[in-house]
């Protein structure tokens, strides 16, 4: 935040980026967005969607990195080091591992992609990028399965409950507020780039148990 001081609109994109390393290009996107909003700078319909786009990526994969790390924990008061599912890693980790090849499709980088511009997106999209996403759902669908059940196997129930009401008071938000009974979500109730034009299709999970397994499921 002290270097941001000293750098220009443009130069701080590559801060904001390191804010959130599983999530930086929503923080990138997120700068460009106030400062386009400042400056009265409309951005190109395409650039909008491909911004949503790399959210949703963003998104994706930070969830499934988290998943894939409760998969490994044991079952409480199992003696042992967890299963970490062989090889191929716990479940989560291919799925994961596609929607950054689709990050670094478009950007070059896995971590710290540098996509955002002030004004829209360094480059346009590869050819292959909508088949290359394609396939990250297919394999996040078909891994599915395993994460449920490996969560079900490693997360008790009834750890760490937080009803409706200490969610509300609390301010809590995302799948905690979720997991809650809060049926809350910023794409849908405050959408920004393309995501009011795709409100119709946001499924926002909620559930009412309230505990550690719930926020895992709704997750």
């Amino acid at each position: 935040e002290k270097l941001l001081e000293a750098r220009d609109y443009r130069q701080a994109l590559m801060l904001a980026n390191r804010h959130d390393w599983l999530g930086a290009a929503v923080s990138e996107i997120a700068l460009a967005v106030a400062i386009e909003e400042l400056l009265g700078i409309e951005v190109p319909p395409r650039a909008v969607w491909l911004r949503t786009l790399l959210c949703e990526i963003s998104r994706a994969s930070a969830a499934l990195l988290l998943l894939a790390g409760a998969a490994t924990l044991p079952p409480r008061g199992t003696p042992g080091k967890p299963d970490r599912g062989g090889f191929a890693g716990p479940p989560g980790i291919a799925a994961r591992e596609a929607w950054l090849d689709c990050l670094e499709g478009i950007s070059g980088g896995r971590v710290h992609p540098m996509i955002a511009r002030v004004g829209g997106l360094a480059h346009d999209a590869p050819a292959d990028w909508g088949a290359r996403i394609s396939d990250a759902i297919i394999t996040t669908q078909d891994q599915m399965p395993a994460i449920r059940e490996a969560i079900d196997v490693t997360i008790p129930e009834g750890i760490a409950v937080l009803s409706t009401e200490e969610a509300t008071r609390w301010a809590v938000g995302g799948p905690v507020a979720r997991a809650s009974g809060l049926d809350e979500d910023l794409r849908r109730d405050a959408p920004t780039l393309a995501y009011a034009e795709v409100a119709d299709a946001i499924a926002v999970a909620c559930s009412r148990d309230g505990d550690a397994r719930a926020r895992y499921h709704v997750l």
